[in-house]
């Protein structure tokens, strides 16, 4: 299930060990099943998922629920490559 709401602050992001800036657009996700790799930081919101990973068998899928800094989609991405070897 996802809930959306269009935000006009700045509402902080933790994944991957660092927080992140997010912006616009709180999405907000109930896990059923997937892994919460992001928490958001600040509001009613504090401690919901704010990112996502569902695997299936070999594969996964992400979903990321707010318009993060683009820091933030660095390090989404980089835990999506890294997680199949496509780092060198």
């Amino acid at each position: 299930m996802i809930w959306s709401r269009q935000r006009s602050h700045v509402s902080p992001v933790t994944m991957v060990s660092a927080t992140f800036e997010s912006r616009l657009l709180v999405e907000l996700v109930i896990p059923e099943g997937a892994e919460v790799v992001g928490t958001y930081g600040a509001d009613c919101y504090a401690g919901s998922a704010a990112v996502t990973r569902n695997a299936w068998g070999a594969r996964d899928a992400w979903h990321v629920g707010t318009v993060v800094e683009d820091a933030g989609v660095t390090a989404v991405v980089h835990e999506i490559l890294s997680g199949h070897g496509l780092l060198g």
